[in-house]
Order: structure tokens, then sequence, then C-alpha cells
């Protein structure tokens, strides 16, 4: 039998990247299409979790340091954000 190094996959999908330490119980998306990028989450985190990138748009940036208050999600008035992996399924597509 020869044996035959392994060549890659070009249409594998790579492992997914580890979580940062701190975030692997933590769920948090903003809906990019959904948000105005008006930055009320932004003001009203109380860890600054989220801020605005040069270009404008609003990210998570530091999601290790979210409590899960909930003042994001509940505050934004696009309902862009959400802290539930089950509600960001049902309407992900969208």
């Amino acid at each position: 039998m020869d044996s035959k190094p392994s060549t890659p996959n070009p249409t594998a999908k790579p492992a997914p990247a580890p979580a940062k330490p701190g975030t692997e119980d933590k769920y948090l998306v903003i809906k990019k299409n959904w948000c105005k990028r008006c930055g009320i989450c932004i003001s009203v985190c109380p860890k600054q979790v989220i801020e605005r990138l040069p270009n404008g748009v609003v990210e998570i940036v530091h999601l290790d340091r979210c409590i899960t208050c909930g003042m994001c999600v509940l505050h934004c008035p696009d309902f862009a954000i959400f802290g539930d992996p089950k509600e960001y399924e049902l309407c992900k597509d969208r």
C-alpha cells in the first residue's frame, strides 16, 4: 500500500476560532442591515461593549466586558440587537 500525503481540501471550511476568554456563555449580535447607526446602544451600555468604528459602523468590540444587562437590546429603536440566539435565529434571514 502506498501512502499518499494528505492534501488540503480547498472546499473545507476552517475551524471556528476559539472563543475569547470570558465570552463563552455570552451572545450579542447587531443585525447590520437593520441598524441605522444612531448610537443609542453605545450610550446606554454600562461597560462600553459597543463602539462606533471610524467608518461609522456600530460594532460589538468588547464582548468579554458584557454583563448581559440587556440595556442595548431594550433601547435599540431598530430592534437590531439580539442577546438571545433563539430570537436571532427567527429573523436572521430578514
